[in-house]
């Protein structure tokens, strides 16, 4: 890539074609790729499906190879992004005129950072080309525009793309491409960095929608995302899916803003192989096989974000007179084996120590965070303190709690929500789900499906189109059917450790009533618009709710607090990467929330009917299961029911005629012979 392209936020605008013998192609891209002549050979050698065009790479003559650039001919991919073709085109789009997708791949120059790719697809016959090239040999055509961006703004710049999508099969003629090179450069003036601050962020985006698929399931699957296991969601056509996985990835805090930087997967094809579908999971690059973190002693506490720790030292040295070279003496750092990608920032480490009196210090250290942190709340309080809200979700200790959950909306909203006052990088959000073999790809081809298999999958969160990924059931932990609102989970540990407890399912009530009855308004102009039941107030309620967690984490296992988020759940997720990463660095921001679970409380008649229609719900759910069961099955035997009874009617009726008929006879001979000795009778009388 030339350098002035290097800093913008739409790396590459590009169509991709269908061809009858090829397969998936791309036909277009603008700016070109930045290939070498050794590249293009070793593109060539390993992929037999595209044609060894070599693109120039000089600023001078680049924008005249765009000029040439014909939208009938492949293009030489980079040599990470072979798959880029089959997630542009989606497994079963010959079903649908038009759809979108989204997508993940790996950095050109990073393979651990992640591009974030948005596609429109359309179809149309081919008859109404105006210039038919050769290579239509098929009554449509199927093509997909594409843009690759930095930044995740799928929503918007699938609003945008939409429009340009239109205009150009519009034309009926694409070797007319001017406007493609004019979105590119609209695109770039467009999106800034800044968007990542605001709501655009989240256009496009339905949490609301998830709420009415899944109803109290989507406290299910929020959990499960904590668990990093290796999730499936399922659904075609595939905007609705990828739309679903992204909407339930904007329930934690900051991960759509922050946390998807090292979610793609990136592939390179077999060397064993001459055939581009054929791909494997790339080898860790050197530097991502650097690991290190700081690890604490016996005698150590947590460890602290090291420019804090340094701003407190400072301030105790002064009031105690210690120098600074002593503590930097007395403090050592020990490495351990832990993948440095892994490492949020610079400032997460740890101090180990070993002497009494560095207990001492590290614990007037936390007492000066202590204080730090009550200084700087609304209310002059210790860190621990329980904040009283004004919704459900805060509790205050010395009050009674109500009895109710239903009488939560009625509660006012006088001031901003202290939740929303809490910075997410205060709080240690997000929390790091996506990295060291994790991955999230809102949809995938079938040519991923091995490299699922690999052992440095560690987790994933995916979504396919294909029938054959829930076929594999022995890669994935849970399959997320959409149609219907299915979730299967195949570990029955994991199992366990999803099942809501009663808290949670207060919460989860709590949730699709009041986003359910925001809809019974009959006004679709108007639905959602407000605050409660609405896509922000959603993610903000699991913000509460994450917070709420993280806090009671660290509490005793015994506990009461520590227990109404299921035990099982807890210390499951307390062994995962991400909670492990957050557990790291000291966050005082989080014991300004209440311990305990937001929906903690007394248990009342509403709990009993909570229980009973989720028992129900998982009863009626599981008939349902065990009559499509049986459904297929009797379709797959097809009439052999049919010809079993008409053959055993048959059989029956054989018999009884058998059977009848040798009694008749003998009847009939019994009436004979009677009739014959009557006879003989008269003869003999007459004799005598």
């Amino acid at each position: 890539m030339s350098g002035h392209h290097k800093e913008a936020i739409v790396l590459h605008l590009i169509v991709v074609g269908f061809h009858h013998k090829k397969g998936c192609l791309v036909e277009y891209c603008y700016p070109p790729f930045a290939t070498t002549a050794a590249t293009d050979k070793d593109n060539t050698a390993s992929d037999g499906n595209h044609s060894s065009q070599a693109l120039d790479t000089t600023e001078s003559n680049e924008s005249e190879d765009t000029t040439k650039t014909s939208t009938t001919e492949s293009i030489v991919l980079p040599h990470i992004w072979k798959t880029l073709p089959s997630l542009a085109l989606p497994d079963g789009s010959h079903n649908y005129e038009r759809d979108a997708i989204y997508f993940h791949l790996p950095d050109l120059s990073d393979h651990n950072r992640t591009i974030f790719g948005v596609s429109c697809y359309r179809q149309i016959n081919a008859n109404k080309l105006k210039a038919r090239t050769s290579d239509v040999t098929r009554g449509t055509v199927q093509k997909s525009v594409v843009v690759l961006s930095r930044l995740p703004l799928y929503g918007l710049i699938e609003a945008k793309l939409e429009m340009i999508t239109h205009a150009y099969f519009r034309e009926l003629d694409f070797s007319k491409v001017s406007l493609l090179e004019e979105t590119y450069h609209n695109l770039n003036a467009q999106l800034t960095p800044t968007l990542m601050a605001s709501q655009e962020l989240y256009v496009g985006l339905a949490t609301r929608q998830l709420v009415h698929d899944f109803h109290h399931k989507i406290v299910v699957l929020f959990k499960l995302l904590l668990l990093e296991r290796k999730v499936l969601f399922y659904k075609s056509p595939v905007k609705h899916l990828c739309v679903s996985i992204l909407s339930l990835c904007s329930l934690m805090p900051g991960l759509i803003r922050q946390g998807l930087t090292h979610c793609s997967v990136s592939v390179h094809p077999k060397t064993s192989r001459q055939f581009s579908a054929d791909v494997e999971l790339s080898p860790a690059h050197k530097d991502s096989d650097e690991f290190f973190v700081l690890t604490t002693g016996a005698h150590s506490t947590r460890p602290t974000d090291l420019s804090i720790v340094d701003d407190t030292v400072n301030t105790i040295t002064t009031d105690k007179k210690v120098n600074e070279s002593t503590v930097t003496s007395d403090t050592t750092v020990k490495t351990e084996l832990v993948d440095s990608s892994c490492v949020q920032t610079e400032s997460k480490a740890s101090i180990v120590t070993t002497n009494d009196s560095d207990d001492e210090l590290l614990k007037e250290i936390d007492e000066v965070l202590s204080e730090k942190s009550s200084n700087s709340s609304s209310t002059k309080s210790s860190p621990h303190r329980e904040v009283q809200h004004s919704q459900s979700i805060f509790y205050d200790r010395e009050e009674p709690k109500p009895e109710r959950v239903d009488k939560i909306a009625d509660s006012s909203r006088v001031e901003t929500p202290p939740i929303l006052k809490l910075r997410d990088e205060d709080c240690g959000l997000p929390l790091e789900i996506f990295s060291c073999g994790a991955y999230l790809q809102p949809y995938l081809s079938l040519t991923y499906l091995d490299v699922l298999t690999d052992v440095r999958v560690r987790s994933c969160l995916i979504g396919a189109t294909n029938f054959l990924f829930k076929q594999k059931k022995d890669i994935f932990d849970v399959i997320v059917e959409l149609d219907g609102g299915k979730v299967d989970i195949l570990d029955v540990e994991l199992r366990k450790q999803l099942t809501l407890t009663t808290e949670d399912l207060r919460f989860a009530d709590f949730l699709t009533k009041t986003v359910l009855s925001d809809g019974e308004n009959g006004d679709i102009f108007v639905d959602g618009t407000g605050w409660e039941g609405s896509d922000e107030w959603i993610r903000y309620q699991f913000k509460a709710y994450l917070l709420h967690l993280l806090r009671s984490s660290e509490m005793d296992e015994n506990t009461k607090d520590y227990q109404s988020f299921n035990t099982h759940f807890m210390s499951a997720w307390r062994t995962t990467h991400n909670y492990k990463m957050w557990n790291s660095v000291s966050h005082p921001s989080v014991f300004e929330v209440t311990c305990g679970h937001p929906f903690g409380g007394q248990l009342g008649i509403n709990d009993m009917k909570l229980k009973l229609s989720q028992m129900f719900y998982s009863k009626a759910d599981q008939n349902k299961r065990l009559n499509q069961t049986v459904m297929r099955t009797s379709k797959a035997m097809g009439g052999a029911v049919t010809t079993a009874k008409s053959t055993l009617s048959s059989a029956v009726t054989t018999f009884w005629n058998n059977w009848s008929t040798p009694k008749t006879s003998t009847t009939d001979s019994k009436q004979s012979d009677t009739q014959n000795t009557s006879q003989k009778r008269p003869e003999a009388e007459t004799q005598l």
